[in-house]
């Protein structure tokens, strides 16, 4: 079956598989339009953006004269599941890629043989599922800072993530790029154009611009993966190994408005909803761009994992808002034990505990003056209870080394709370293969009459040299008074932690299962600033490909004697026991109509006791265009200790259960329909209350501590009519509760309540329309 092909539009123009106008096309069609109107609007525009036209067809159809004068790749090397083996011929892999007006070009003609399975199942934009694919890596600055992955699959759909500090993936990012796909017997053929907006740049050297760039290709089936240059993402120096290039530089101007519109009912208040607001995106060059966002329209179409903390560490979500997840690679704030910019903390829960806030209007800018960066974030939320939000950020360096210096400031007007937070952080590669990675921030924070100042430092130095073992160690000391929490993210402060690791990678593996190894060795400590020890740990672990494309992981660990300092919620110090930990993970990849996931936890509890996990998610393919799985997972939990308030402590033995299913149908190329459910149950039995002494001992606490179950629901059926980039209709309805009760109950019964719960119930619909004319 060939694979239609997939031109995703760039602009309104460029319509799904239709042709890159050339300029001089695109003049003659401008000037065939005699309306006064659009006249003008095309003059105006005509200033702002550049036509949106090339000298390539983005069809996935093979013409050898549209890349005779590019640049082309053939030296491949299989670096997965092994790592430096030759591309077998019946699996030939090419590439070609040049400069042209609207961006750089790129194709790969792939050999893919009938004697080897295909695996082409739809999914969505982003999906995570092991399908046949190839991946085009591009570093516009060509300094190993920051870049860009636009992953294009077999079947024509795309996954695209933003990628700094040398391999971290930054998976929230959507780019606005032109690609198809298209399969003609035994090759499959890629092709990419990446418009020169998709990032701020470096000023070019003379109309040459030096970039790094990345191919590669992975075939499902086999597991295997054949890249130019030989790197691999899990290696912990990956950008810098890419290959170094030269090419004609460009500069694009754009100039985009999408403005949104939402009609929602709530079905269980019976209250109709409406709301407008737009997004603003300006590029007038290269080196700069800007973007702001009124009243903005945040994760009404998208919903988060359900997540049971009961712990004093904040869960960290990831963000899905477009306005925080275009273009944010300048705003990555991630330093060795902490990040400056946590994006949820903008239109975050209210301080006046009132809901989330809302926000009125937020804007960012970012660029570059040469070897100079800049950029800059504010948010203003409305309300009286309403925050601010500000970031400032200068950057300078070049290929072997760059510094930037961070400044945030917070006003929180219900807690009567101002919070300011300087960063300073350093990545350096003193030579190949080795990258420090490290930094110092200071919170200044001042509440009522109170103040605080404290500090955090960091450092990560990777040595991954040529052959089989790598090493890392990891330093961190965080004050004990240091916050960077009103705009930033910590899991904790008053720590000092330390971490070094060992791998080597063994690639000839003689095994029928088996196609390689890698084996990692750790010891990890963390102590506080008053001199306590709380964790010590030993770790050995393995991440293995096998033959059929499928992974293995598997660790062990144990852990020793130390103290919870945080369980209590500053009420004293809990002594935490020694023990073994085990993880089993595996992935199977398509095979006929099934794929599957399966997961085996165990651990020691914080007093007594063992806890263990295990879970199965099988997916069942009906055709590439259709699929559901059903995940199904149960906890044990004997000894789970649990904190009743001051030195209060209740021990349970519960039993937990989370069901996890989701249905994906692509009945045409333009649609597409989901549906997404969870639902967890928890039936925790109380064994014990128990109060903590003063000598870090157990005493006799509550003698009737209660039971309690605990349910929650999640369930979205979300249609989308894919009209481009940034242009959508959205047709949602969501439901979902929490539910908790004291006393016994039975897990059984507490799992069919859940699907009861009905704390939100409502239907919306959404249209955002991105007008960016050429």
């Amino acid at each position: 079956m060939d694979v239609r092909p997939q031109a995703h539009a760039l602009h309104a123009r460029l319509s799904q598989g239709s042709h890159v106008m050339t300029g001089t096309d695109c003049h003659r069609r401008l000037r065939a339009r005699g309306s006064l109107i659009w006249g003008v609007a095309t003059l105006l525009f005509s200033v702002l953006s550049l036509p949106v036209c090339a000298d390539v067809q983005i069809d996935g159809v093979w013409h050898a004269d549209e890349w005779q004068d590019a640049q082309h790749v053939t030296d491949f090397r299989q670096v997965q599941p092994t790592l430096g083996g030759d591309v077998p011929d019946a699996l030939r892999v090419e590439a070609w890629f040049k400069s042209t007006p609207q961006g750089v070009a790129a194709a790969m003609k792939a050999r893919h043989p009938d004697s080897v399975p295909r695996t082409e199942t739809r999914m969505q934009r982003d999906g995570h599922q092991s399908v046949d694919r190839a991946n085009f890596m591009i570093d516009f600055d060509g300094d190993a800072r920051s870049a860009y992955v636009f992953t294009l699959t077999q079947a024509g759909d795309i996954i695209d993530h933003a990628l700094t500090n040398e391999n971290q993936l930054n998976t929230d990012w959507d780019g606005e790029w032109a690609y198809a796909a298209h399969r003609d017997g035994e090759n499959v053929v890629f092709e990419w154009l990446i418009p020169w907006t998709t990032a701020a740049m470096r000023p070019d050297e003379g109309g040459q611009r030096k970039v790094r760039i990345l191919f590669d290709r992975v075939i499902a089936a086999t597991g295997q993966r054949f890249a130019w240059p030989e790197a691999l993402l899990t290696q912990p120096v990956f950008m810098s190994r890419w290959a170094e290039r030269t090419i004609p530089s460009y500069s694009q101007r754009l100039l985009a408005v999408t403005p949104y519109v939402v009609a929602g009912y709530d079905l269980k208040a019976r209250d109709p909803e409406f709301k407008t607001g737009a997004d603003l995106f300006w590029k007038p060059n290269a080196n700069h761009q800007f973007a702001a966002t009124l009243n903005p329209d945040f994760g009404q179409v998208e919903s988060d994992q359900l997540v049971v903390n009961f712990d004093a560490i904040e869960t960290f979500f990831v963000d899905k808002r477009p306005f925080f997840i275009d273009n944010q690679t300048a705003f990555e704030g991630s330093q060795p034990g902490a990040s400056l910019f946590y994006t949820r903390r903008v239109g975050g829960p209210s301080d006046d505990g009132e809901g989330a806030s809302d926000i009125d209007a937020a804007v960012k800018a970012n660029g570059q003056f040469g070897a100079l960066g800049y950029a800059g974030f504010a948010a203003t939320e409305s309300g009286e209870a309403g925050r601010e939000f500000y970031l400032g950020r200068l950057s300078y360096g070049d290929d072997d080394w760059n510094v930037r210096l961070t400044q945030t400031w917070t006003d929180r007007p219900a807690l009567d709370r101002t919070a300011g937070v300087t960063g300073l952080h350093a990545r350096v590669r003193p030579r190949p293969g080795w990258s420090i990675d490290a930094g110092i921030m200071h919170s200044d924070i001042t509440q009522g009459d109170a103040s605080s100042r404290d500090s955090h430092m960091g450092a990560r130095i990777d040595v991954d040299p040529e052959g089989p073992t790598r090493h890392a160690v990891e330093l961190v000391h965080t004050g004990a008074a240091f916050d960077p929490n009103d705009l930033g993210y910590q899991a904790r402060n008053n720590q000092n932690y330390a971490n070094y690791a060992f791998t080597y990678r063994q690639d000839q593996v003689d095994s029928e299962r088996f196609a390689s190894h890698e084996w990692t060795a750790g010891v990890q400590w963390q102590g506080n600033d008053q001199g306590v020890t709380l964790m010590r740990r030993i770790d050995a672990w393995r991440s293995s490909q096998t033959h059929d494309g499928g992974t293995w992981y598997s660790r062990l660990s144990w852990q020793f004697p130390g103290i919870d300092d945080l369980i209590s919620r500053d009420n004293g110090l809990v002594p935490t026991q020694s023990g073994p930990s085990l993880e089993i993970s595996r992935e199977v990849p398509r095979q006929g109509n099934w794929s599957q996931s399966y997961s085996f936890y165990a651990f020691p509890n914080t007093r007594t006791g063992h806890s263990w996990m295990a879970g199965l998610q099988p997916r069942y393919h009906v055709s590439d265009r259709l699929s559901v799985d059903l995940g199904l997972y149960a906890w044990r939990q004997d000894g789970w200790l649990l904190w009743q308030g001051d030195r209060d402590f209740t021990e349970f033995d519960a039993k937990r259960v989370e069901l996890y299913s989701n249905l994906n149908w692509f009945p045409a190329d333009r649609h597409e329909f989901r549906i997404k459910l969870q639902a967890i149950a928890i039936d925790a039995e109380a064994a014990a209350g128990l109060m903590l002494g003063s000598h870090r001992n157990w005493l006799a606490g509550n003698p009737d501590p209660e039971d309690f179950s605990l349910q929650q629901l999640g369930l979205q059926l979300r249609y989308r009519y894919k009209l481009g980039h940034q242009r959508d209709l959205f047709v949602v309805y969501g439901r979902g509760g929490f539910g908790f009760d004291t006393g016994p109950g039975q897990l059984g019964d507490v799992f069919q309540d859940a699907f009861s719960l009905r704390d939100d119930d409502r239907l919306l619909i959404k249209l955002a329309y991105r007008f960016a004319p050429g």
